[in-house]
């Protein structure tokens, strides 16, 4: 689930200047895990239709405040490799580490998890049958360490995607969690490449690298979708 992210003063990271790149103009955004929305995300692509799709309720207003400045939907469900229901462990110190994953022992996170909340679970692909969005899309994750997961059952809208947005973890603090050099085979596997790192957050302890919103695009000659869609 993200945090709040606002334009940077430089042309680079999470601005709206650099994620606006060239051939980049989803028509729908799909932000998996909006926590309280990721408005840089939005106001790069203002006239796109952004899906926002959170479980937890403690976002719905923020979320629906959100919309009333973009047009888009709200819908309240877990995403993940395969539909279903699951233990959401809910962080309610901060809700935006909430995770489908429990937290291995020890890890700091696992101090604010005082609620196992049982949730629905469903694909993108799914979601995207039901919906029938308009392509090209652009598709944005930050579940928490499931984010592999999640492009797992996003396979028919990858190949209309123009690029994926996503927490990716270098060492996952969850249990059954990914690597970074996972995450990053995973999405060449599916005709992504990494392009960009929007961000990184450091352990304040050991200043070592905890996750990267890393960006992703078609490979060159992988099918994916072209610049010239709408």
């Amino acid at each position: 689930m993200s945090e709040p992210v606002g334009d940077s003063a430089e042309p680079g990271g999470w601005s709206a200047e650099n994620l606006r790149k060239e051939g980049l103009h989803p028509a729908t955004v799909i932000d998996v895990g909006a926590g309280s929305g990721t408005p840089a995300l939005y106001r790069a692509f203002p006239e796109a239709h952004h899906v926002l799709i959170e479980p937890l309720g403690e976002f719905e207003p923020a979320l629906r405040e959100r919309l009333a400045k973009w047009s888009g939907e709200l819908l309240r469900t877990a995403v993940g490799e395969s539909p279903g229901e699951a233990t959401l462990y809910v962080n309610s110190r901060r809700p935006v580490m909430s995770s489908l994953l429990q937290t291995a022992s020890g890890q700091p996170q696992a101090e604010g998890v005082t609620e196992h909340r049982r949730v629905s679970v469903t694909t993108v692909d799914a979601l995207l049958e039901e919906h029938s969005w308009q392509p090209p899309f652009g598709l944005k994750i930050d579940t928490e360490g499931t984010e592999d997961m999640v492009v797992k059952g996003a396979g028919r809208l990858l190949e209309q995607t123009q690029f994926v947005i996503a927490e990716v973890w270098a060492v996952s603090p969850f249990e059954g969690g990914y690597t970074f050099g996972e995450f990053v085979s995973l999405m060449e596997s599916l005709g992504f490449e990494l392009r960009d790192v929007l961000e990184v957050r450091r352990s304040r302890m050991t200043r070592e690298l905890m996750y990267a919103d890393a960006l992703f695009r078609p490979s060159a000659g992988a099918g994916g979708p072209s610049s010239a869609q709408t």
